[in-house]
Formats: structure tokens, sequence, C-alpha cells
């Protein structure tokens, strides 16, 4: 059957949902469907993942959104869907109106807002919480329910409950809305019990009490429908909501440009031209820092970096973090930057970063990082996370509009987190003592994968100012065809709050606020020692460090800075500090890595360094540690890069060697310690994002002996630190 899906909901919407956006449109590809909708409630994030799976697969996206909306006596749901591009920019319109409404009772876009931005959008009848299936749960008489149904474009018909359904099909035929069978499934097809009991734990948490609907083939949802609307005065209207409703509605809903081919609109010019600024800005960098004669090494690592770059397109990319860092190292804050950026020694020259990537051959005080986030793959760095205190945030975001005025683009929206092991454990205590049958609950509580699925999906909203996306775009795009409002008088450009990611080719910096770079700032200011000049090799820093791992008293200042920079002295096992150790800053780097690994520790290398098979020095505990070995044996920097990725993001252990890493591994030598050691990882931290944490900690503690007064400030501090 020509089936169309015209509701969904994505782990992005509000609706609780275990699915991606590309899961489901993957799933409804494979399963003969000819378009899917984007329909996620007053969530829109879904789109560019979706419309690039779309793609890949040869189906149509229809981009909508579910809006929680309010009239004058009530609240309901409402579903849009594009017809049009204007249509798509009004959804981006009452996007931002959605996030700038305040109602006491949350979000929430007002009637009269949603005719005003009417034109090409089709208004759908929401089977869930929507005005028309309320109206009939609540017995509003014929003529009502022909009032609200005549407000709407097509009618969601769902499968269940059948009294309000089967009112849907009685009044279908009286009225000229199409009607539009509709199942949103929440997991993916033939879930497991632990899945559906977590969905379960979850639900009852939010306050909802749903029991979750899984993916279904268009066959088997046409099944299920049949099987419940059997009388002869419904069989007919429920056979033209599972074909002709959905054809009527989808004649009306024209193909649309994906959004991100109109954000990198003009994106190659506008990297030629950002180009001709870095590179004379590297130059006068490296003669700055290093004389008119600096070592060959450098120069070729300089060089090496620069044209790899350029190869890239990275230039804007970095023309916005070293404008971000100035403006805040000039006001007197500090910019931490996370992930694999560390490792770049053309950030270090720019003074991005603080942190040396460079041998200790051709720099004492270099680090030693892989700079493996140019290597591999060919995809370019075109985001990263920069955490400075939340007081700076504004001031960044305001000079850097001054500076690039419509070429600038914002987004603000508040992150998801998981709750914490304790914050999940208390869940799932209530659920299994309070909801779930005890036989049930019994088997449950010896289930692991019931507690993973259920901590992984229980997202939280924290209580921080929201994170805060700003994007570089090519000077001539049109912000009229873009997700986007003009903010007078400035005239920026303000994209919708929980907006999108992953924009194809366009820079991105996240601006997250970071209590550990607040007290770092303050100790400097409270102390007159500014962050350069504490020495990172001071023995006693190590040595109080090792105490605090050791002891577990979380009620320290060097336990409280620990926290602060996401490594609790109580998060790691004891015997893993035994084990490993630490004396100096590349130990310390290794220590944090390998603690914030997943699956490099218990039932992988503890056992193989307890037998004596390795020894500490040759313990896997980043990405980088791969690469290494695997260049030290005859792989190629591309091969090495593409082996490493596999192991840290787990794909190994989920899926397998490939005959061509087995080949690889082979052509190098590789241990069997090695190889046995890679299957078993889970993810891998990045050794450069590991540098910048270990810095920062150093410091800190630093700061935390030599100046008692700053540990009140420290402890302070921790309780409102994110990760």
């Amino acid at each position: 059957m020509n089936w169309i899906e015209l509701h969904t909901d994505t782990s992005a919407s509000e609706q609780l949902s275990f699915l991606d956006g590309a899961q489901i449109v993957s799933l409804c590809a494979k399963n003969g469907c000819t378009a899917v909708a984007c329909t996620d409630r007053n969530s829109i994030l879904s789109y560019l993942p979706m419309e690039r799976e779309a793609e890949r697969r040869g189906i149509q996206l229809i981009y909508g959104v579910t809006l929680d909306c309010v009239d004058l006596d009530d609240r309901y749901a409402i579903t849009l869907l594009a017809k049009n591009e204007t249509g798509r920019r009004n959804i981006f319109a009452l996007m931002r109106l959605l996030d700038g409404n305040q109602f006491p009772f949350g979000r929430c876009v007002t009637r009269q807002q949603v005719e005003a931005h009417r034109e090409g959008l089709l208004l759908g009848a929401s089977a869930i919480d929507g005005q028309l299936t309320r109206a009939i749960q609540l017995r509003r008489g014929t003529r009502r329910l022909r009032q609200i149904a005549a407000g709407y474009d097509y009618l969601e018909f769902p499968l269940e409950p059948y009294d309000t359904a089967a009112q849907l099909l009685q009044l279908s035929k009286e009225i000229s809305a199409p009607l539009c069978a509709v199942r949103s499934a929440r997991l993916a097809p033939n879930p497991s019990e632990a899945e559906i009991h977590a969905f379960q734990a979850i639900s009852y948490d939010m306050g909802l009490g749903e029991h979750p609907s899984s993916y279904l083939s268009p066959k088997e949802v046409a099944e299920q429908f049949r099987a419940l609307y059997v009388l002869p005065g419904e069989r007919q209207g429920l056979e033209q909501a599972l074909s002709q409703g959905q054809a009527q509605v989808m004649e009306q809903i024209e193909p649309l440009e994906p959004l991100r081919h109109l954000l990198n609109q003009n994106a190659e010019a506008a990297e030629v031209e950002r180009q001709k600024w870095l590179r004379p800005q590297a130059e006068a960098a490296l003669l700055r820092k290093y004389g008119e004669h600096p070592a060959p090494g450098i120069v070729q690592r300089f060089n090496w970096e620069l044209e790899r770059m350029e190869q890239l397109g990275m230039a804007g990319q970095i023309l916005l973090m070293q404008e971000i860092t100035k403006v805040v190292r000039e006001a007197g804050g500090r910019v931490s930057i996370a992930g694999t950026w560390n490792s770049s020694f053309l950030l270090y020259l720019l003074d991005i970063t603080e942190v040396n990537p460079l041998p200790t051959e051709l720099e004492p005080n270099g680090l030693d990082l892989c700079p493996v986030s140019l290597l591999g793959t060919g995809k370019p760095l075109l985001s990263a996370d920069m955490r400075l205190s939340e007081n700076f945030i504004s001031l960044a975001r305001e000079k850097v509009t001054q500076k690039y005025k419509r070429q600038f683009l914002q987004i603000e929206h508040v992150m998801r987190e998981m709750g914490s092991e304790a914050e999940v454990g208390d869940l799932i205590e209530r659920y299994l003592n309070d909801y779930c049958p005890k036989e049930t609950a019994e088997i449950l509580k010896e289930d692991g994968s019931f507690y993973y699925i259920t901590g992984h999906n229980s997202s939280r909203v924290p209580c921080h100012s929201p994170i805060t996306s700003l994007y570089l775009l090519p000077e001539a795009a049109d912000p009229s065809a873009l997700p986007v409002t003009l903010d007078t008088p400035e005239g920026t450009l303000n994209m919708v709050s929980i907006g999108l990611e992953q924009m194809g080719h366009t820079p991105c910096v996240r601006l997250l606020g970071s209590s550990a770079q607040s007290v770092l700032a303050r100790c400097a200011a409270s102390t007159g020692v500014p962050l350069q000049e504490i020495p990172l090799d001071d023995e006693t820093v190590y040595a109080a460090l090792g105490e605090a791992y050791c002891s577990g008293d979380t009620e320290t200042p060097v336990a409280a800075a620990c926290e602060l920079l996401g490594s609790s002295v109580n998060q790691f096992d004891t015997e893993l500090f035994y084990a490993v150790g630490f004396t100096d800053l590349r130990g310390l780097i290794r220590f944090m890595s390998l603690g914030h690994g997943s699956g490099l520790w218990q039932d992988n290398q503890q056992s193989l360094l307890q037998s004596g098979e390795i020894c500490p020095a040759r313990l896997i505990t980043c990405r980088e540690d791969v690469y290494r070995y695997l260049l030290e044996r005859g792989a190629s920097a591309s091969e090495a890069a593409d082996f490493m990725e596999c192991v840290r993001l787990g794909r190994i252990a989920r899926l397998g060697y490939s005959e061509p890493q087995r080949e690889l591994l082979q052509k190098c030598g590789a241990e069997d310690w090695f190889v046995q050691v890679c299957e078993k990882i889970q993810y891998l931290f990045p050794e450069c994002h590991s540098a910048e944490y270990a810095v920062s900690l150093v410091r800190l503690v630093w700061y935390a002996l030599h100046y008692p007064e700053t540990a009140a400030i420290i402890l302070d501090e921790r309780s409102t630190y994110r990760a």
C-alpha cells in the first residue's frame, strides 16, 4: 500500500519516544513509505537528521510540528504540516512565538497566533491531546464537534481509544476534511521487555502512564485498524482513512529544498575569503612565538596543519573561535575548549587554546598530543564547545554579533541531560515498587539492559542557563529563507530557540556556562596569581590529588576541585588509581582519560594488568593510544585514524572486526592483548580533552593548597557545575 507516515515523535519531541529521527525515516523507507512527516511535540530539532536520511533513502520529508496551543477556554495539541516554503517559514515563526510567550502553565502558542501564520500550512486535529478528540471525550454535542472540525484541514485518526475514534469515523462522513490514519511509534520494531518497561518507568515518572507503541509496517498498521473497526458503518470510513485521506493531504504538499542546502549557500566563496585572513594571521603568530628560525619540526607541523585546515574549509570556524576567545580574555575571563580542538598547534599559536600539543622534543612545555582531529576521514571540525563563566556568555554573544551582523546566527536551547545515577535509581525503584507486577519486577532487577535503557533515555532538563550556539553564515545567505527572525533594532539573526544542530558546512560554536572556569577566574583575581604562572609540575599538587582519590573523602577543597572538573574522587575505582597512578601531568591526563572511557577497565584491561600481561604504561586509556599503537607498527595515518574511530565509538564491540580491520591488525602484527582490548571498548575519551581538564584541575588544586581562602570559593561553586 502507498503509505504516508503523517505523524511521528522522535527522541527530540516532548512526547516521550526512544526513536531518533534518522531511525524513523529508515524504518519508513524500508517498509515502502513514500513520505514521512516530522511532527515532534514543540520541537523541530530532528529536521536536519531526518532530511539527510530522507535524501539518502529517496523518500520525501514533510516538515511539520505539533504545538501546544491555548484558546480562550481550552489547551490542546495541534499538528501543522508545511505545504510549501511559506508554510515552513511560518512554522519557524510559531516556534519563536512558542518560546517568547509567557504562560504559567508552560510553553504554548495561542490559536490566534496559529491563525495569523496559517498561510502555507495544513492544520491537523491531533490524535493525541487534540482539540477534537478532547471534545469527543468530554461528550460535546454534534454541533460543537462539527464547529471544531471545520477549523482543521485534516483529522488524525488514531487506533485507540475505540469510542473516540469511532466517533471520528462518523464525523468524517459529515464534513469535508480528510480523515488520516496515524499511529506514532515510540519504540523500534519488536522491542524487548526491558525496552517496554524502561519506557513505562520513564512515562510514569513524568506523570503520563503511557504504554509505548512500537513501529509497525504499513501492512501491520492497516491490519490492526481493520481488526478493531469491523462494524459495517465503520468500514467505508476506515478504508478512506487508510488510503484516500493520506493521498488528499499529500496532494497539497510540495517537496522543499533541504534546509542545509539553504544554510550552505555561498559557503565555498565565503571560506575562500576567510582563508585569505587565516594564513597571514597564522604566519604572524608563528613568527611572534618562535622567531624567524623555528625548529624544522615546528615548521613542518605548522605547514601540515595549515594546509589541512584549508583543505577541509575550517578557516571560518577558527575565525569564530578566535573572536570569542579574544572577547572573553580581554574582559578578564577564561575560555576552555572541549574536545579534539586542543590537539591543534595552529589554535595554540592563535591563542585560542592554552594547551600546547607539540611533542616535548620540539617544545619542553608541550604535551605531545596527536592531531587526530585533522586526520583520517576528511570531515571538517565545524563545531566546538567552549566553556566559560556564565556571566561572559552574553558579552561574547553581543561583541561577536556587533562584528558580523547578519552573518551571525544564534540559537539558545536547554540541553537535555541524563539524570544522575541516584536519580535514575530512584525512578527505577518507584516504578518497580509502585507500578510493576512483583514477578516482573524481580526479573527486571536482574536485567542490566533495563537499567541501561532507562538511564540512557531518562533525560532531565537541568537548571542551568541555556546553551548558546553561534553560527557564522556566508555573507550572501538569505535570512528570509532560513529558520530565523530579525531581532530589531540590532538587526541580528536569531534562530528558533530549540533549533537546528549539525548545519553542514556552517561554522558553529556552542557556549556552555562553566562554574569551573568561573572559579579559576575568581581565584586568579583574588590571589593576584595569573593562571599562566602556575607551575604544572608542582609535586604537592599531584600528591594531594592522589590522596584525594585514595581516600574518597568528598568534603575537602581538593575533592571539590575534582568534582568541578567532572572527575569526582568517588567516581573512579580505587584499584584503578593504584594500578595506574600519576605523579605528573602526563599521568593525570591518562588517568582522567581512562576514567571517562567505557569498557576499558572492568572485564577488560583490569585482568590483563593483574596477570602481568601488560604494564600500566601500555594501557589503552584514550583514542590516541589506539592511533599511536598502530602508527608505530606501520599503519598509515589514515588507516590508524579510521581504526581508532571505530574503536572509540564502540563499533567493533557491537559489530565485531570487519575483514579490512583484521587485515590491518595482521599487517601491523598487533598483539593478542590489543586485539582483545579493542573489541570490548564501548567509548574512548579524547586525550586532548583530558589535557584541558587536567591543566585546569592542577591550577585549581594549586590555588586551594597555596591560598586556603580559595577553598570556600571552590566548595561554593561545585554544585552548579555542568560537566
